[in-house]
């Protein structure tokens, strides 16, 4: 959300997940209080942020401008295909 609020930004590759902070089954690690034995006592909370148009995108995720879907073949034979879409707008 912060990229798109920058003027003339483009957001290239996959939505979001949809999280400002870890989204889990176990609530100790996503809000409220916990205690970790003989160590700590913890104090967390969970936000929610809402972009510049209103919408809430939590659960949801942030659409990109341009899609490229994550291809781990090709990373691993060494080509980020989304990056090689964003350098070839800037040229």
């Amino acid at each position: 959300m912060f990229i798109k609020s920058i003027p003339n930004s483009t957001f290239i590759g996959e939505t979001t997940f949809g999280a400002t902070g870890a989204i889990i089954n176990d609530s100790s690690l996503n809000y409220g209080s916990f205690i970790i034995a003989n160590f700590m006592h913890v104090q967390i909370s969970s936000t929610r942020f809402k972009y510049i148009n209103g919408k809430i995108y939590e659960n949801e995720g942030f659409p990109p401008d341009i899609f490229i879907p994550f291809n781990i073949t090709a990373l691993q034979n060494g080509h980020d295909i989304a990056l090689e879409k964003a350098i070839a707008r800037i040229q």
